[in-house]
């Protein structure tokens, strides 16, 4: 399998994850807008780092898509499972982006349950996604 035949493959993929983090973050300002009163405090903070989160993510997809092709082709043994990309401060930057938005969304949608405006099932719909977006991810050898 050649280096093209990756990047062809990767241009859609982390396109439509720059795009669902822009169109999350139009929702996220949505959703405290209409229930800020209601959420009080614990909706603030989860809106603080869901925003937080979800524009660390931005920021990812950006560098998946532009940085990570070009290493893929002068020198893909950083991007491998043991490779500097995926060790070290690299590491811990994207457990810090994972973590902040997980906790940002489950907290939000905690504050969202509280404050009873949104359908129930929303809310749980919304603590579930967040958890489980921000497992971390298998990847094959």
């Amino acid at each position: 399998m050649s280096s093209r035949f990756d990047q062809r493959h990767v241009l859609p993929g982390q396109a439509l994850h720059i795009l669902a983090a822009l169109l999350t973050l139009f929702g996220i300002f949505g959703l405290h807008a209409i229930q800020r009163e209601q959420m009080g405090v614990l909706g603030l903070v989860g809106f603080v780092l869901t925003t937080i989160g979800t524009t660390l993510f931005f920021a990812d997809g950006l560098i998946a898509l532009t940085i990570f092709p070009a290493l893929a082709v002068a020198a893909p043994n950083l991007l491998s499972v043991t490779g500097a990309m995926n060790s070290g401060a690299v590491l811990v930057a994207f457990i810090i982006i994972a973590a902040t938005a997980m906790i940002g969304y489950v907290v939000f949608a905690v504050a969202i349950l509280r404050a009873g405006i949104l359908p129930r099932a929303a809310a749980l719909l919304f603590l579930l996604g967040g958890v489980l977006f921000n497992l971390p991810q298998v990847q094959s050898p």
